[in-house]
């Protein structure tokens, strides 16, 4: 009878320990996801916006990043290509 009663105590901690560990690394994926202002504005904002950003006197290749309408565009030197494609990161 002891034999079965210490089986079923590890199935239940066994259980426990799997749903503890399940339920923190659907929290981490959570806390991961992409966000904008978090992740990708501030690239931009570093990178990005000194050359092809708000200050028209400084932008280069008439690329303004700042503006959705000139960032999705097609490019003004090189017909047929886009600097940014909604949908596709390539």
């Amino acid at each position: 009878m002891k034999k079965y009663t210490i089986i079923g105590i590890l199935v239940v901690v066994a259980g426990f320990i799997y749903g503890v560990i399940y339920f923190a690394n659907a929290k981490k994926e959570k806390e991961t996801a992409i966000s904008y202002n978090r992740d990708i504005r501030p690239l931009l904002s570093d990178k990005c916006f000194s050359c092809h950003g708000p200050d028209v006197s400084k932008v280069k290749a008439g690329l303004r990043l700042d503006l959705p309408a000139s960032a999705f565009a097609e490019l003004q030197k090189n017909k047929g290509h886009y600097a940014i494609v909604p949908g596709n990161p390539a």
